[in-house]
């Protein structure tokens, strides 16, 4: 979990609401999905949404992706809701020829694997409505940014960068 840092998802007030229905999940891996939401739930990742007290404004059904260790991520189609009324992150990601550049005259690497790195960083309350998610359990929110938006590559490049 980052620390003073939260990223803010930017969508124009002139956008209507896009709020999908949760989509029917493969009842082979319906366990291992249970068991996911649990975790993040556990984590704080998302937190569950009272429908009785809280209207669903945008809601993007999940996809869930199986993981070689034969778990699951879930992730949420949020480019049937979001990611096109997203203002882009104007940070570059750096090319792949840069990077080789960056290497020249090194005489020592390393591989990095960040896990769940975009899951680390918090999102802003006004972000969280936009993040919800639909599933069979029930709908949920995002505390911090998850797989799927288009320009959370861009924002965590500027955080590495700085």
């Amino acid at each position: 979990n980052i620390k003073g840092f939260k990223v803010n998802i930017q969508i124009p007030s002139t956008i209507k609401p896009i709020s999908f229905k949760p989509r029917q999940v493969p009842f082979a891996i319906k366990d291992k999905i249970d068991a996911e939401i649990d975790r993040l739930v556990k984590l704080g990742i998302i937190e569950k949404i009272d429908t009785l007290k809280e209207q669903i404004k945008w809601a993007s059904p999940i996809v869930s992706v199986l993981k070689p260790d034969g778990s699951v991520r879930i992730c949420a189609d949020f480019k049937i809701t979001i990611n096109k009324f997203i203002e882009p992150e104007p940070h570059a990601i750096p090319r792949f020829e840069e990077l080789i550049n960056n290497l020249y005259g090194g005489s020592l690497f390393s591989v990095i694997d960040i896990k769940d790195a975009y899951l680390q960083m918090n999102v802003s309350e006004s972000s969280k409505d936009y993040l919800t998610i639909a599933t069979h359990r029930g709908y949920y929110k995002y505390t911090r940014l998850p797989f799927g938006i288009s320009s959370a590559p861009s924002i965590f490049q500027r955080y590495m960068d700085n």
